[in-house]
């Protein structure tokens, strides 16, 4: 059995490899991850003009994670 496993891990990892490789070459794997840094840097935009109106305490950071606090119900 624990040689079946091995085997069976050993070929998803070359698979994911030969998939990554042929992904690189063609450059999907490129594109991919442009469209990623797109989506990241609108989301960072949007999370950023939360300052703007008054909202950054409604995303707790860090230790503060009162959820009566963030919702006003003190």
């Amino acid at each position: 059995m624990n040689k079946n496993v091995a085997i069976g891990i050993a070929a998803g990892v070359a698979a994911i490899v030969v998939i990554g490789i042929i992904a690189k070459k063609t450059g999907v794997l490129d594109s991919l991850m442009g469209r990623i840094r797109a989506f990241a840097d609108d989301v960072e935009d949007k999370f950023a003009d939360l300052e703007k109106f008054g909202m950054q305490d409604t995303i707790p950071k860090g230790e503060d994670r009162n959820v009566t606090k963030v919702a006003g119900h003190a």
